[in-house]
């Protein structure tokens, strides 16, 4: 199993189990306007579910639900790679990111970020 259609970013050179995949879309899947992490053994995984306050700044009443829709969603995704490098930060001290990404789930879709703790083997 690999990541998703949606958009992945990797950073470092680490392998990503099968099961550590189902693991992570199990999670995103249910993530609705949600924000958290989850550990699973060595690995910890961040995600933000964009909802109605967070993609406030692009939404437009002289727009249609159709175009501002689709400006909530493309403002979640252009605005991932600043919510993940905050989390890389976060936890440098800790963790190594493996994967990173954003899905089309939930309201406005979900921003992710695999960790697998440092001097950790899968």
């Amino acid at each position: 199993m690999t990541a998703r259609s949606g958009t992945v970013r990797t950073l470092m050179a680490i392998e990503v189990l099968d099961e550590v995949w189902k693991w992570l879309y199990t999670v995103v899947d249910e993530v609705g306007d949600d924000i958290g992490e989850e550990r699973n053994g060595p690995w910890l995984l961040c995600y933000e579910g964009w909802g109605g306050f967070c993609v406030d700044p692009v939404w437009d009443p002289a727009r249609s639900d159709d175009e501002n829709e689709e400006a909530a969603y493309e403002y979640a995704r252009a605005n991932s790679s600043a919510v993940i490098d905050e989390w890389v930060e976060e936890r440098a001290a800790g963790f190594d990111l493996a994967e990173s990404g954003h899905e089309p789930t939930g309201l406005y879709g979900v921003t992710w970020a695999l960790f697998r703790e440092k001097g950790v083997s899968p």
